[in-house]
């Protein structure tokens, strides 16, 4: 079951009048942990153990913390204990056969032994509930978060599972902090939904999934390794350009529905997304792209590590740390993690030279599209050893491109990609205007507009496709 399966809509209205008719907050949770558990199941029931395993060793070391009952020295202990027990199921199950057989390339391959290591399935949802589990553990030791009053071991359980297995999340995130989800953890009210703000988050969400991203993953997959060597160079740029906005589209759409639907059950996710591609510095970019990693990443890794505070050398290297490990979270590959060494270069060189604004210029000046452009044209280019499996991949994209000039490019596939990447970037040029200049859609225009996404999203969504986050 997925939020396009023909059965989830009636599954979800069934789970809503349930969950609206009772009044009591518990009964209401544990409707929420089924329906969570249930959703799961169809994604990779197998898996389901382990995620109730991190359930467990998260709950268990959290209550204590959060009952103020250890020393000092004895929490910190605990906490290091269930954060590193969460770590290694996710290092084992995503990362030991990487390990595995990098390690081995040492031996020319003569040796098998990491085999049944590479064969290790992923679990579905692994990076996003772990992530979990580690920031639960870590409110609880730093006091970022503190429940409203004592709550018993099982209540605990109960809550820290919910936490965890919440459906809209559990797959691709948004990654919710537990100092922003577990308040949210009591009764709620049908009265009390925001229709205005999850509907338009549900219609932006399939609009941009179905009628954008898989649209264009029918024209993108021809850049995959196998139809390469046929394009010329206008050709591939126009497939990476068509690909750099599929991922938008596609990331950025499952978050949308997936914060529509816990609207919808009155809880509020993190903002993932806010436009990204109009960024004036990498700092600024990764604020607005993936904002509840990025926002994950520094409060638990970047902080921690010292952030800007131990000096220049220090923070350069913290920068390629967090995002070298922040580029290996998105999968055990070499090309993530050179993508994320790619960023972490990008944010250090800029800090260097006193570029990284953290958020748009005050004042317009031809200075900011030139700023502007120049963020999104590296984007474009790192998005090249994400989209690959390989290395080698990688290589031979940037060997075709360089080999295969020419100046023909395919019309009926730059129009249609054109065509198809509209929608995107004018949200984007939307976007900069409103936040230079005020400007504001009326109500009567913003109708037309999430009319006119809907409409495009049942009469023109593409062939199904996985989430590209789904693998991560």
């Amino acid at each position: 079951m997925t939020f396009f399966n023909t059965g989830f809509a009636a599954e979800f209205l069934l789970l809503a009048v349930l969950y609206y008719n009772v009044r009591n907050g518990t009964a209401q949770l544990y409707i929420l942990l089924a329906f969570s558990i249930f959703f799961y199941m169809t994604q990779d029931g197998a898996a389901l153990p382990l995620l109730v395993f991190v359930c467990a060793v998260t709950s268990f070391a959290s209550f204590p913390l959060l009952r103020a009952a250890l020393s000092r020295h004895s929490s910190l202990i605990v906490v290091s204990a269930g954060i590193a027990i969460d770590m290694m199921v996710l290092f084992f199950f995503k990362y030991a056969g990487f390990a595995a057989g990098t390690l081995d390339s040492g031996f020319a391959g003569r040796h098998e032994w990491y085999t049944p290591f590479l064969l290790l399935p992923l679990p579905v949802g692994i990076s996003f509930y772990v992530f979990h589990g580690v920031s639960l553990l870590a409110d609880s030791y730093s006091g970022a978060y503190k429940p409203a009053r004592q709550r018993g071991l099982r209540e605990h359980v109960e809550r820290t599972l919910l936490y965890l297995v919440f459906f809209p999340q559990l797959i691709a995130g948004p990654i919710s902090k537990a100092r922003m989800f577990m308040p949210q953890i009591e009764a709620k009210r049908f009265g009390d939904i925001d229709w205005s703000f999850a509907v338009q988050q549900l219609i932006f969400g399939y609009f941009c999934k179905l009628a954008i991203a898989n649209n264009l993953a029918d024209w993108t997959i021809r850049a995959d390794p196998a139809y390469i060597a046929g394009f010329g160079t206008p050709d591939l740029l126009v497939l990476q350009f068509g690909y750099t906005i599929q991922i938008f589209a596609d990331f950025a759409g499952y978050s949308s529905i997936a914060i529509g639907l816990a609207a919808l059950l009155g809880y509020r996710l993190p903002q993932n997304f806010n436009f990204p591609y109009i960024a004036e510095s990498f700092s600024e970019f990764w604020r607005r792209w993936h904002m509840s990693l990025s926002s994950w990443l520094r409060d638990y890794l970047y902080i921690p590590l010292g952030g800007n505070r131990k000096g220049r050398i220090r923070t350069y290297v913290n920068l390629m740390v967090v995002m070298g490990l922040g580029g290996l979270w998105h999968g055990a590959s070499w090309n993530f993690a050179i993508w994320g060494l790619l960023h972490g270069g990008a944010l250090s060189v800029e800090r260097m030279f006193g570029g990284n604004r953290t958020g748009p210029s005050e004042r317009w000046s031809i200075a900011v599209p030139l700023r502007i452009a120049l963020v999104f044209f590296f984007v474009f280019l790192f998005w090249i050893p994400f989209r690959y499996k390989h290395f080698s991949d990688t290589v031979l994209f940037f060997e075709t491109l360089y080999r295969n000039r020419t100046l023909h490019a395919d019309p009926v596939q730059l129009f249609t990609v054109a065509l198809l990447s509209t929608p995107i970037v004018a949200f984007h040029l939307h976007a900069l205007a409103s936040e230079r200049s005020k400007i504001r859609l009326s109500p009567n225009a913003r109708a037309l507009i999430f009319g006119t996404m809907a409409f495009l999203a049942l009469s023109n969504a593409g062939v199904g496709t996985p989430f590209i986050y789904f693998q991560f």
